[in-house]
Order: structure tokens, then C-alpha cells, then sequence
């Protein structure tokens, strides 16, 4: 929650920190988790790389009731892992999001108005 009050911090990347297969997301309470980032405009985000896809579909669902703004990262640290963008936009489709609810979907200058420093 410190993160989300820090004024700095726009998107909270790979929320849970989940591995797939290797470890579990944190044990955190969800719902005050995305209260807080609801209350302080912060954006969460759904990590595209397969052993991650973290936030999962229904917490990306829950984060959208509370009109949580969402971006898709590859998580790439190279162009080549680009690819895997697509699982990203699988799972926000799982999660009932449509490009509006994708903040990483607008024009820059529209995502760059989202952004809590603006």
C-alpha cells in the first residue's frame, strides 16, 4: 500500500508477483489492495509473460468495477519477447475488459493524462 500512496508511482507492475507453477502471488487483501489504488489513481497491470500473467483474470475483472485503469506489459527486456503480448490482451479479454479499459490502448497524450503527475 506504500507503493500506491507514494506520489510517484503511476502502475503497479505484476501486482501479486505470482509465478506460475513456481510460486504463488502474494497473500495479500485484494480488495483493499485495489480500494487503495482506486482511491489514488493508480493504474495495475496485467503482465503478459506466460509464467506470470499477473494480475489474473479475476482480479483484472475486479479491478475494472472499481474503474482501475489497466496496462498490458510484455515484461520484454528485448524486443524479441514482444510476442507474448497476446496473452496479455487473452487474458484482459477473460477479464470482460474492452481497449477502454486498457489505458495502454489511448493516444500517448490521452495515457500520458491518466498519469498522476499528468
Amino acid at each position: 500500500l506504500a507503493a500506491i500512496r507514494n506520489p510517484h508511482v503511476d502502475i503497479i507492475g505484476h501486482p501479486t508477483g505470482r509465478l506460475i507453477g513456481s510460486r504463488p502471488g502474494a497473500d495479500i487483501h485484494f480488495e483493499e489492495f485495489l480500494q487503495a489504488a482506486a482511491d489514488y489513481g493508480v493504474m495495475l497491470e496485467i503482465n503478459a509473460n506466460p509464467p506470470r500473467l499477473d494480475l489474473d483474470d479475476i482480479q483484472a475483472a475486479a479491478a475494472q468495477a472499481k474503474g482501475i485503469p489497466i496496462v498490458i506489459d510484455t515484461d520484454s527486456h528485448s524486443v524479441n519477447g514482444f510476442e507474448v503480448l497476446q496473452y496479455g490482451v487473452f487474458q484482459a479479454r477473460r477479464a470482460g475488459l474492452t481497449r477502454e479499459d486498457v489505458a495502454n490502448t489511448l493516444p500517448l497524450a490521452e495515457f500520458q493524462q491518466r498519469l498522476r503527475r499528468g
